[in-house]
């Protein structure tokens, strides 16, 4: 047992190693999306004297208790944003690198298994860039938050119900919406506590007279009345509560003087909620079932245009399923196996050659649909795992669906920790084909041949998939430039991406050249880096434009804090705004013209707007 670990040992440091590699490679390449420097601007704002909700309304800030102290760290060092983004991505690798190896720990004892697990987190949680946001750190604590849940049924040990509190208030800073989760818990826990009221001990495991012996069977006894798999109890006792809510304290009064230490103040949270809400794009008021059917519309467009007919082939496979009475049959098996992995091959093949932005959406569902298919055809189902972690991570992924402007995108991001879990549901239903007694040389053996095979290739193909040619389509080419100067330095682009990269610095160190040391900027662009570039004070309530800026939020800012009143506004004219945005200068100078009096003189890469007023004061 000893060396087949230490086998295993070593091909999983080999399988990292090699994934560090790769990752370690991207840490240098262009990112598709604005959305990485985005999380960087919070951290920036906080590091050049501004605070969380007077000065920023994205319901996103306050995940920058995560991503503060790099942000502090390099400006102390450098005195710059320059190479912040390089900085920023080997911090978030060392987090991810750091979980890979916990994951693969704690699953250790199913070894090949345990290590195919932990590559498939390392390989998908990246999901396109590497980054400490909201997003990315939600799925670190909820993966976190489900190991615990599984250490407590497992021992019941208090310092594990603490740590869940202490992960599950990680969660909630991520996404504040998860609170709701807790209110729930406590909800069950009443119910449950007078349903099930705690058993009377057989033997009084404190009284002197009792031996040792009987000591231990106590103990044991009561380890399986509150720990096996069909008893819940563990999670609902006063003593499960109350341990569970220290550990919520511990990160409330954290996050509590982190945010008055940023200069935040608790008048500015309560007079700020309604802006926080109108600022966002998360559509927090609409209903849970308008957007469940929005993004039912969606995924059909996703699955058709990507998968040939997912959305028509996806319902037939679990239709069968679950009609098929003899589906655990070996030969049944097989066919189930077939056909999930043929529509998994089906959406990689038609994802990478039909690659766009749109592909993000659901990269993490061809291992969703093996996995679920494997668990419902396995005997003896894992519902330790079923139960104390994929079930919490859905729950988690729909809370995080709810709350976001990111429709699919936020299941597919979150959806990685369910298919930790289906890793091991795959060798489940491995293990049983192998162990299920068959008649020699019968189709039935060739069906659990044929059946282990399609699991092994299956699994294999997901993590290739995603960890090599699914980021592959992200190198910049024979063509790439490595950028010098800037948030980007160090970071290889393709030759229009460094063209534009280094037209709107031109651009924006003329403006640098005109600012004095607090000249309140405006950038409207989808490239929010230029804020960090600029190192002035960030003239808006959010560094992140989109088509659903909001004139009057504006307004209302200037009029909260007319300290913040541009002095320049900068409209940059890339061709990546105008396509993302086709009436983008259009929009923009109707607000321009609508709050201010102003000159325009034209750019190499932009529009520089000087304001001369404030029309509103």
């Amino acid at each position: 047992m000893k060396k087949r670990l230490k086998n295993t040992d070593f091909l999983f440091v080999t399988a990292l190693c090699f994934g560090l590699l790769l990752l370690g490679i991207f840490i240098f390449i262009y990112p598709y999306a604005p959305d990485e420097t985005f999380y960087l601007t919070v951290p920036f704002r906080l590091v050049n004297g501004d605070s969380l909700v007077q000065d920023e309304w994205h319901l996103t800030q306050f995940s920058s208790l995560f991503s503060y102290l790099p942000m502090r760290i390099w400006f102390d060092l450098k005195g710059s944003a320059e190479g912040i983004v390089v900085f920023s991505r080997c911090v978030y690798l060392s987090i991810h690198t750091s979980l890979t190896v916990l994951i693969y720990v704690f699953f250790r004892k199913y070894k090949i298994w345990a290590v195919a697990a932990a590559i498939m987190y390392f390989t998908q949680a990246t999901h396109r860039f590497l980054s400490i946001s909201y997003h990315s750190m939600f799925v670190v604590f909820l993966l976190l938050l489900s190991l615990c849940i599984i250490s407590i049924h497992n021992r019941g040990n208090t310092r594990f119900y603490i740590f869940a509190g202490i992960c599950y208030g990680l969660c909630c800073i991520c996404n504040p919406f998860f609170c709701i989760a807790f209110a729930l818990y406590i909800i069950v826990f009443l119910f449950w506590s007078g349903k099930h009221p705690p058993k009377k001990a057989l033997i009084n495991s404190t009284s002197d007279n009792s031996s040792k012996t009987e000591k231990a069977v106590y103990n044991q006894k009561q380890t399986d009345v509150f720990c096996n798999t069909k008893n819940y109890n563990c999670f609902f006792t006063k003593k499960a509560v109350v341990y569970i809510s220290v550990g919520i304290l511990i990160i409330a009064v954290f996050a509590v003087a982190f945010f008055l230490f940023t200069g935040g103040t608790f008048s500015s949270l309560f007079n700020n909620i309604n802006n926080l809400l109108m600022s966002s794009e998360y559509k927090v008021e609409s209903s849970f079932l308008k957007k469940t059917i929005t993004n039912l519309i969606n995924a059909d467009f996703y699955f058709n245009k990507l998968s040939f007919g997912m959305s028509y082939f996806l319902p037939i496979l679990y239709i069968l399923l679950f009609i098929d009475g003899n589906r655990k049959v070996n030969s049944h098996r097989c066919f189930y196996l077939l056909f999930s992995l043929i529509l998994s091959i089906m959406y990689m093949v038609s994802m990478f050659y039909n690659y766009d932005s749109s592909a993000f959406n659901v990269v993490e569902l061809p291992f969703a649909i093996f996995s679920t298919v494997s668990y419902i055809l396995t005997d003896k189902k894992n519902k330790k795992l079923f139960n104390f972690m994929w079930i919490p991570c859905l729950i988690g992924a729909l809370f995080q669906f709810f709350a976001s402007n990111a429709h699919l995108v936020a299941i597919s991001v979150v959806f990685i920790t369910n298919n930790v879990a289906g890793v091991f549901f795959v060798g489940d239903l491995f293990k049983e084909m192998r162990q299920k007694p068959t008649e020699e040389f019968s189709k039935k053996k060739k069906a659990v041949v044929v059946g282990r095979s399609v699991l092994c290739i299956g699994l294999c193909l997901q993590i290739v998939f995603h960890g090599l040619f699914y980021q592959y389509k992200q190198w910049p080419g024979k063509d790439a430039v490595k950028a010098t100067v800037g948030p980007f330095s160090g970071v290889y682009m393709t030759e229009k991406q460094y063209d534009d990269y280094t037209k709107s610095i031109d651009d924006l160190d003329l403006i640098k050249n005109r600012c004095t040391e607090k000249s309140p900027v405006l950038i409207l662009s989808y490239h929010n880096w230029m804020y960090m570039y600029i190192e002035q004070p960030v003239a808006s309530y959010t560094a992140w434009y989109s088509e659903e800026f909001h004139q009057d939020l504006l307004m209302t800012y200037y009029k909260e804090n007319p300290d913040k009143i541009p002095e320049y506004i900068y409209i940059d004219s890339t061709e990546y705004d105008n396509k993302y945005d086709p009436d983008f200068k259009k929009n923009i100078m109707v607000i321009a013209n609508e709050l201010f009096d102003f000159t325009k003189e034209d750019l190499s890469n932009g529009v520089l707007l000087t304001v001369r007023n404030f029309k509103h004061n």
